[in-house]
């Protein structure tokens, strides 16, 4: 297969795993939403929050890998959560996760849930057998283990 095909075969298999994420769970509590590829939309989006931490623009020229699942989580017009997972040996590690930091974000608290699904389908697609992620800190371990069921495992130097 040639490196143009298979470029194209991620970019249909991304796009696949967003579709079903959107179309299985949108509305969720009442709130229709949309998961898109990166775009100059969303990295000037994820500008305007107040209080937003990553640089996706850099994030996404660190991790360009061709299979990479970009997510850009939209409600109407309203960029809520940007993420980003890359492959890996058998699994699919969802690298950087960032959520509208405003209090009236109207999937707060759901938006994860959202992301998490769309790793999942991708990771299927792909063959990979596990899902893995690196919580920023002791909060979102908990919320990992306690909530999505995560287990915690220690790997070489961490």
């Amino acid at each position: 297969m040639s490196l143009a095909a298979q470029r194209q075969k991620y970019v249909q298999l991304c796009h696949d795993a967003r579709q079903t994420t959107t179309e299985r769970l949108s509305p969720l509590n009442g709130v229709s939403f949309t998961l898109t590829e990166w775009s100059g939309r969303a990295y000037e989006a994820s500008k305007l929050w107040d209080g937003g931490y990553y640089d996706w623009l850099e994030i996404s020229r660190r991790f360009s890998e061709p299979d990479r699942l970009a997510l850009a989580l939209w409600a109407e017009d309203r960029l809520l959560a940007m993420a980003l997972a890359t492959t890996t040996g058998s699994a699919l590690f969802l690298q950087v996760v960032e959520g509208d930091p405003a209090a009236d974000c109207p999937l707060q608290g759901l938006r994860l849930e959202i992301i998490l699904d769309a790793c999942a389908n991708y990771a299927q697609c792909r063959g990979k057998s596990e899902l893995r992620l690196e919580p920023k800190n002791q909060d979102l371990v908990a919320l990992y283990e306690n909530v999505y069921g995560f287990h915690r495992v220690n790997v070489r130097g961490g």
